[in-house]
């Protein structure tokens, strides 16, 4: 997989999937409010359920952002309404579009003020993105949740790096488990599983692991801002 470390750019009007592509959309959460009120419109009945339910503001804004984006963004592609799009759940919850024509393969993933959405055309992806929060006890939930090998490159770190490892770690494990859709641990560390993960900063203090199931993919890395009209 080609990952190109350029600054993330502004989306082409019209995307277009082609074979052998990946494509990256980075978007905050945190919009304001004369942005997030059109965002209910995309939404499905159940979902609008939900974030009433929610009785803290800020969360129930987040949940509008992150449920309407990516309705926009797929909406885009497949030249639908956003509010059209049926989505049908796996086992453990991974998400697949139902009114598709052609193969479509997306993973979204949020965390504070940000989200990323992966969309290929090239078979299952998995994304994860983390704020590096200074205070955590890295080495207590290390101990933890990772593996034997996990553990011994987080502990073969030099101190000074060991909080960033700790990170690049548990993105790593999160995205390749949503890309495969187990419910079992998997060691990110090994070269023997089927996702190959990849580590990229998000934003300041934000770090994103992506993994995909084809490993020949050319990647697209774009900003959205601004109101989109799907």
């Amino acid at each position: 997989m080609r990952l190109d470390l350029a600054p993330w750019a502004a989306p082409p009007a019209r995307p277009v999937l082609e074979a052998g592509h990946l494509h990256l959309w980075r978007f905050r959460l945190d919009l304001p409010l004369a942005e997030i009120e059109p965002l209910k419109q995309q939404l499905s009945d159940e979902e609008l359920v939900r974030a009433a339910r929610l009785l803290d503001p800020v969360k129930g804004q987040n949940f509008i952002a992150a449920r309407a984006r990516p309705r926009q963004i797929l909406a885009q592609y497949l030249d639908q309404s956003a509010r059209s799009l049926q989505f049908s759940y796996g086992p453990l919850g991974k998400p697949h579009l139902v009114t598709s024509l052609q193969p479509v393969f997306f993973n979204l993933s949020h965390a504070r003020s940000w989200a990323l959405l992966a969309i290929t055309g090239d078979g299952e992806v998995g994304v994860d993105i983390e704020y590096i929060n200074p205070e955590i006890d890295h080495v207590k939930i290390a101990r933890q949740f990772l593996s034997a090998p996990e553990w011994a490159r987080l502990a073969n770190a030099p101190p000074a790096r060991q909080h960033r490892e700790f990170y690049r770690l548990w993105t790593a494990r999160e995205a390749v488990l949503k890309a495969s859709g187990c419910g079992f641990s998997i060691d990110s560390t090994s070269q023997d599983h089927h996702y190959l993960p990849r580590t990229f900063p998000l934003a300041r203090n934000y770090l994103a692991t992506l993994a995909a199931e084809s490993r020949n993919l050319l990647l697209f890395r774009w900003d959205l801002a601004g109101i989109l009209t799907n």
